[in-house]
């Protein structure tokens, strides 16, 4: 196998131009260049990547910090952001924090030390962490994927959850429902913004809000399950279910159609996120599709830009989610499989 001498040999240059060139080409001479890459190229030299590791100080590595993976909608994130961390010559590892900030705390303590070229999290920059998150941004680059407004000492995503779940509830009143319910996740920042969209609506069309009729639990299919059980049990039966989560919504459905309601003539359900799965549930889910493989570009931007200059200023990117009406909420919507 070729090493660095050996190039350097047969181009007629030193070991450090073989270096320049593998680490900042262009302040090399175009001819010199030229001379390397034929080398380069007639020895099938390939650097070692610890070395280079150490040479630049770069792991190409990249954390990714979720919540969980029993909410689907972070294995489509998770897919998006590694093929498009891939193309750019980056790994991501994938962390999870079971909705525990202690967990999240031990994380930002120790990955900074890692030297892992930059820390994503997602949807969980909480108040009670933001201290920590802040502290580990002042050691390694920091980029969030937040639904909370006004993130502005970060360089953040912003998924705008409040307009999002606003729309969502505006969608079924449009379909005629006004008893309708609002079933979220972990009372986080993301379910409280869509919560917040849910009563904006609710409020603009002077439909009543009844505790009795929003439920809450960690975002997972289970979720949309027990609490169309508990509003069966009340006797608190919406015509219209708000979910948080695409899984909450199927779970909403599996349980309204085994207890011998029609979904949508009986009851309207619609989730949040768009993931792969919603055109392929019988029936298929309505949802606020969000734009998961632009998000996965734009993070990876900001996290390249917040590691290459580290001192520049936070940028904060805004994306917006986008009605998919399915059979859930009408039931002449067309079919969407495979995914469109």
């Amino acid at each position: 196998m070729a090493k660095i001498k050996d190039v350097a040999q047969y181009a007629g240059v030193s070991t450090s131009s073989i270096s320049r060139y593998l680490n900042a080409p262009d302040t090399l001479k175009a001819e010199t260049r030229r001379k390397i890459q034929e080398a380069v190229e007639r020895l099938n030299y390939s650097p070692s990547p610890i070395a280079r590791s150490l040479r630049t100080k770069s792991t190409s590595t990249l954390a990714f910090i979720i919540p969980s993976l029993s909410n689907l909608y972070y294995v489509d994130i998770f897919t998006a952001l590694h093929s498009a961390a891939t193309a750019r010559g980056y790994t991501v590892n994938l962390l999870t924090t079971d909705y525990d900030p202690g967990i999240l705390r031990k994380y930002l303590s120790e990955l900074p030390q890692q030297s892992v070229d930059g820390i994503i999290i997602a949807f969980l920059d909480n108040d009670d962490v933001i201290d920590d998150i802040r502290a580990a941004g002042a050691q390694a680059p920091v980029v969030l994927l937040t639904s909370t407004p006004n993130r502005q000492d970060f360089s953040s995503v912003f998924v705008d959850a409040w307009e999002g779940e606003m729309r969502a509830t505006e969608h079924l009143i449009e379909k005629g429902c006004r008893r309708i319910a609002f079933v979220g996740g972990a009372r986080n920042g993301p379910t409280l913004e869509k919560l917040r969209g849910f009563e904006s609506a609710m409020r603009r069309h002077g439909l009543t809000i009844d505790p009795a009729m929003c439920y809450f639990e960690h975002n997972h299919f289970t979720t949309g399950f027990w609490a169309i059980r508990e509003f069966i049990a009340k006797d608190k039966m919406p015509d219209g279910v708000v979910c948080a989560t695409d899984d909450i919504a199927m779970g909403c459905a599996k349980y309204l159609i085994r207890s011998g309601y029609k979904v949508p003539e009986d009851v309207k359900v619609i989730g949040f996120n768009g993931i792969t799965l919603i055109n392929t549930y019988e029936p298929s889910i309505s949802s606020m599709r969000h734009p998961i493989e632009a998000t996965a570009e734009e993070v990876l931007q900001l996290i390249c830009v917040k590691s290459q200059h580290p001192g520049a200023k936070h940028q904060q990117v805004t994306l917006h989610t986008t009605l998919v009406v399915n059979r859930s909420t009408d039931l002449n919507a067309p079919e969407r499989f495979p995914m469109e």
